[in-house]
Parts: structure tokens; sequence; C-alpha cells
């Protein structure tokens, strides 16, 4: 049997989008604005993506039908979503085709694979998670973890005790506590490896809310720095620090070879690497970071060090411009263009009159001159300029 495969993206309208929801039970949708670079970027990969999905793949231009994407409260771009009727569910993983697929097919599929045993584990991912309880909690805990559907691998175990287990790197972490607050605190923490790799996909790391993102500027040459900042992290998130330091803060690093555009974003030369960052993720109007070199002592001391300096407000700001801040800056530099050729033109139009104005006079006594026989008529024929 073969699946349905979509082979063109579809433009959805204001006028258009709620029949199509009506008639497809499962859509992937962009939602987007054209002088956006990271949609412009997404473009080709959309593209791509119809031609192997099974369910329909469309998009939605935000700045001619902004009911639709009103309705689905979009605050930046490129917003992507797999919506149906009753259902809306958010994508923040890596923007490339086969990642949006292989989550769009978890997203319709039952939330928990069934086990026996954690021995029978087989999963795709490096971090993943054990729910234990009853046969029927099972519709307990899928309300509890609904937002980590298709983001997230969850085994179900049969037991009479009820608990959540993270299997983060081989390394097994639990908690009892279901209350919402501390509930997804200890995925958030947990569902990605110790010191985690900052690729394309950053945004979702950055945004975790009401953490400050330490991120490491390493050369993928540096591997022995990696290694003792991977072994700092996770001695802080099992020790005794743990507790502290994850509730502020998130340790990752990024690939200078990999990711140089990024990296020179935070005004700091790719080739003077190592070096820390500190993402300021409350305050996103101004996108506010701050940073400060490594030298040659040990790294780990110097990271500790780092946040001291963090804490007691000692680092350097800098920031890194978004398409908003870089769209403004813009419409500043050109009105300062056109206002500028202004004040040149009228500062010479005034020299120009000056001129004319001097030399009619000019040519006024000279032609008095000559006709005039006393130097009282030049005195009487001067007083007109004064």
């Amino acid at each position: 049997m073969f699946a349905l495969v979509f082979a063109e993206v579809l433009k959805l309208t204001d006028a258009t989008f709620e029949e199509h929801l009506k008639a497809n039970p499962y859509t992937l949708l962009k939602m987007f604005a054209p002088w956006c670079g990271h949609c412009k970027e997404l473009a080709p990969k959309w593209e791509k993506l119809a031609g192997i999905s099974d369910i329909p793949v469309a998009e939605v231009d935000c700045t001619t039908d902004s009911k639709t994407c009103g309705k689905y409260g979009v605050r930046g771009y490129p917003s992507v979503k797999m919506v149906g009727p009753n259902i809306a569910y958010d994508y923040d993983g890596e923007r490339d085709t086969e990642p949006i697929k292989e989550w769009s097919q978890k997203m319709r599929q039952p939330m928990f694979t069934p086990l026996k045993d954690k021995s029978e584990v087989k999963a795709t991912k490096t971090n993943y998670f054990l729910v234990y309880g009853d046969a029927s909690a099972t519709e307990k805990f899928e309300g509890l973890l609904t937002a980590y559907k298709g983001k997230q691998e969850f085994f179900f175990i049969v037991s009479n005790e009820e608990k959540i287990v993270a299997v983060r790197q081989g390394v097994e972490l639990e908690t009892k506590d279901f209350n919402k607050g501390p509930l997804a605190m200890f995925i958030e923490i947990n569902k990605v490896d110790f010191f985690p790799n900052l690729k394309q996909n950053y945004e979702g790391m950055v945004n975790r809310a009401g953490k400050q993102l330490i991120l490491v500027c390493l050369s993928s040459m540096q591997h022995e720095q990696k290694v003792a900042l991977e072994e700092l992290d996770k001695a802080f998130s099992l020790g005794e620090e743990s507790a502290q330091f994850l509730q502020k803060y998130t340790l990752a690093y990024v690939d200078a070879d990999d990711m140089g555009t990024f990296v020179e974003q935070f005004e700091q030369p790719i080739g003077e690497v190592p070096f820390f960052v500190f993402y300021q993720g409350k305050n996103e109007k101004s996108k506010k970071y701050s940073k400060v070199m490594i030298d040659d002592s040990n790294i780990v001391d110097q990271l500790k060090k780092s946040i001291d300096d963090w804490t007691a407000g000692k680092l350097k700001k800098s920031w890194i411009e978004d398409e908003k801040d870089k769209k403004e800056k813009k419409e500043k530099e050109e009105k300062k263009e056109k206002e500028e050729p202004k004040k040149e033109n009228k500062q010479e139009s005034k020299q120009k009159l000056d001129k004319e104005l001097l030399q009619e006079l000019k040519n006024y006594i000279d032609e008095k001159v000559k006709n005039l026989a006393t130097k009282k008529d030049v005195e009487e024929a001067l007083k007109k300029f004064m």
C-alpha cells in the first residue's frame, strides 16, 4: 500500500484556509513574511518537503493574510506547525526536510511506546524518558506531557510505582513530582545532551524560559577543552550544585568552524576562539549579550569566574541584531542619507544667492559711478544697499 504524496506547496489565504482545514485532518503549515531571512532559507527545504510528505504541506504569507497568522498567535517568522480541525502543534526543531517530516509522523502516532522492561528500549536519540505507572495511567501522563509529543521519545512501563525517569546519555535521573512547573523543568533539563552542540536550530535552546544560556564558542580542533566542559556540565547536573546551577543556566557550545556567521555576530573574530557568551534571554527587544575572552588558564576555572562576573554585572555587553533590528537600522540609514543631501542643497543655494546679490550690487555701483559727478551721489547710491 502506497501513501499519498503531495508534490507542491499549497498557497493558502484567509479566504481558503478554513475550507482546507475542514478537508484535511493534518497539514504541515509554514507562516512567514517575504522579507524574513530565515524564511528565505527555509523556502527550498519546504518545497522539497512537499514532494516527500504524506500530508499536505502549505504556507501562509502573514503580511497579506494576517487573520490566519493571528489565529495561531504567530510572533516570529517562520512559524512551523502541524494543524488540523482541532489541533495545532508547534515545531521548534531543526529547520530541515527530514527532521520536520519525522516530527510530523511522530505527531500522528501514540505518545508512548509500550515496554515490558527498560532493556527493550530501542531509542533513536541519546536522551529519552521512561514513564512508569499503572496501565490506566497512560491518559494521565499523556495530559501531563502533551507539550513534548513528537519532540521527545517516551516509553511506558507498567508498574505499581509512578515515576518518570530521564535517560540522559546513559545516566538515569528520576522525578515523582508531577506538578506543572517542576515537571517542565525536569523535561527541559534532561532532553538535551550534557554540554550540547548549538546548531542551526538554536532558537529552542536560547529561548528556554527563565534561563541564561552560557555559550562557549570553540573550534572543532579544541577537543580537550570541549571534553573538560562536558565533564563540568555533567558534574553540575549530577552533583550537589545541580539545583542552583540548572535553575539559572543552560550550558552549551557552538563550533565556530561550522557556525562561523553565527559566531561573528557576537562581535568577536572567529580566530580568537574560545570565548564565552552569556545570553540575556529575558530582554527580547534589545537582544543583549555579554562576553569575555578565555585566556590560557584552566577553561573550567575561567567559566566559574565568568559566572561570578556575570552575576556581579562586570561583563561587557554586546548584541545580536534580529530581522526587526536590521530593518529599523536600514530605515534610519536611508532616512539619514535623504536628509543630508537636503542640508547640502540648502547651503549651496544660500551661497549661490549671496554670490548673485554681490554681483548685482557690483554691477549697479559700476553703472551709477559712470554717470555720477560727485562723491555725494556715490554715497547716496550705496545707501540703497545698506
